[in-house]
């Protein structure tokens, strides 16, 4: 959408916290950054972000959640239920008590208070969107990542 072409992109895995470093020092031209890398890298005001790709090519995208083996769910039921559950109560709690999500996000990573004001949080949700799913299903299949796409309601657990 930006005018690159994909043919001539040269990928490197670079993990998150080194992404603004490579960045700075000419060893990549572009990064796939997340919060707080991405603030973090232009706060150095030698970066600038090109594009949000997850909000701009999927708006309202959920990028991360957990996942189980389809046998364990089955032999494990009330503990999967029972993990869901408690997930959810914790987004609540923290979704409705700002400075308790403020405090532990600080008790439980190593980010500093003035940084965690200026990242932009992802929304939790224990909900999953099958149509979004589909979606990026089917762009990994275009861009070769997947053979073959399916009905993604098969790996959902109600």
């Amino acid at each position: 959408a930006g005018g690159g072409d994909p043919a001539k992109v040269q990928f490197l895995e670079v993990n998150f916290p080194q992404m603004v470093d490579a960045l700075l020092g000419n060893q990549v031209d572009a990064a796939s950054t997340t919060e707080p890398f991405t603030t973090i890298g232009i706060g150095t005001g030698k970066l600038d972000s090109i594009s949000y790709i997850f909000t701009e090519g999927q708006p309202g995208l959920n990028i991360a959640g957990f996942v189980a083996s389809a046998k364990w769910v089955k032999d494990n039921p009330k503990a999967a239920l029972a993990f869901r559950r408690v997930v959810q109560r914790a987004i609540d709690l923290l979704e409705n008590n700002p400075e308790e999500k403020t405090k532990a996000i600080l008790q439980f990573t190593k980010l500093k208070p003035e940084l965690l004001q200026r990242i932009t949080l992802d929304k939790w949700t224990t909900k999953i969107d099958p149509a979004d799913l589909q979606k990026q299903l089917e762009v990994y299949r275009r861009q070769g990542l997947v053979d073959k796409t399916y009905d993604v309601k098969q790996i959902i657990v109600p």
